[in-house]
């Protein structure tokens, strides 16, 4: 019987709390953010544009894209955690 490998690499490393700043620019860009507290969450990527997403589902791992800031200006989510 053949054994299957998922070669994708894991998203989730190098792991850090994100307080949401309008100012803060992470370098390298985040690539996986945790929400674990309902609310909207205002992002920044790396191309300079800028998305708020309304109602993001709680408690998962979102790929985003490239992020460089998590704004404080229309962010309400809380306990978010984000990937390099």
């Amino acid at each position: 019987m053949p054994t299957f490998h998922d070669p994708a690499p894991v998203l989730f490393q190098n792991v850090r709390a994100v307080t949401p700043s309008d100012a803060t620019v992470y370098d390298p860009p985040l690539r996986g953010i945790f929400i674990g507290g309902a609310g909207a969450i205002a992002l920044t990527f790396t191309d300079d544009t800028t998305a708020v997403f309304t109602a993001p589902v709680i408690g998962i791992i979102h790929n985003f894209g490239q992020v460089k800031k998590v704004l404080s200006t229309g962010t309400v989510a809380t306990l978010i955690r984000a990937s390099t």
